[in-house]
């Protein structure tokens, strides 16, 4: 494998062009970094198919974090995987309940 300056703009953009038309998903891995290719993307010429798999991801990364960071706390999040946690087991609980109807019926 050679040497990449991806350092430089233009090199950068042929690599990751390379990459996501032909690369394996472990050399995508390693050598493409996000926000390097949100800041690539209108630049690369890839085939309407490859683009239209990829858009979401580029979509999703340019929309920046669902949270307000000033809003979430340990608390919030310690709260939130608690109230996760109930919402899994009452499943369950459910599941649970609905195959011993099942069985008795």
């Amino acid at each position: 494998m050679r040497d990449w300056n991806l350092a430089d703009r233009e090199e950068r953009r042929r690599v990751y062009g390379y990459l996501l038309r032909a690369g394996p998903p472990l050399w995508i891995y390693r050598w493409v970094d996000g926000a390097l290719l949100v800041d690539l993307w209108p630049e690369l010429d890839l085939p309407s198919p490859l683009r239209k798999e990829w858009q979401p991801l580029i979509d999703h990364a340019r929309q920046g974090p669902t949270e307000d960071p000033m809003r979430v706390s340990f608390d919030d999040t310690k709260m939130r995987r608690a109230k996760e946690l109930q919402e899994r087991i009452a499943a369950r609980r459910v599941e649970a309940a609905r195959r011993l109807s099942q069985r008795d019926a």
